[in-house]
């Protein structure tokens, strides 16, 4: 898992190091942060339009693309590492 969140927050991308590390733990500010939060609570509810006010903001479709990644990615680990946690007894990390 280390190598994969390394590979997709870290590596050269054309949306910054810090802004994707910030999209995974769901704590992006601006214009973005709307639609970060949607994808860690409920990325099932995503739409064009979305991806619309994103562009509108100045976003590439590169950038969108990391965004959303990172996004995603930050959501699956969050709940990757609660399971575990409820899996050795220790409640939420």
């Amino acid at each position: 898992m280390g190598r994969l969140c390394d590979a997709v927050l870290r590596s050269p991308a054309d949306l910054d190091a810090p802004r994707r590390e910030a999209s995974a733990r769901g704590d992006l500010d601006g214009p973005a942060a709307a639609f970060v939060r949607k994808v860690h609570a409920s990325s099932y509810r995503v739409v064009d339009e979305d991806f619309s006010a994103l562009k509108a903001a100045g976003f590439s479709e590169e950038q969108i693309f990391d965004l959303t990644v990172s996004a995603a990615l930050g959501a699956a680990k969050g709940k990757l590492d609660r399971a575990n946690a409820l899996l050795r007894g220790r409640g939420s990390p």
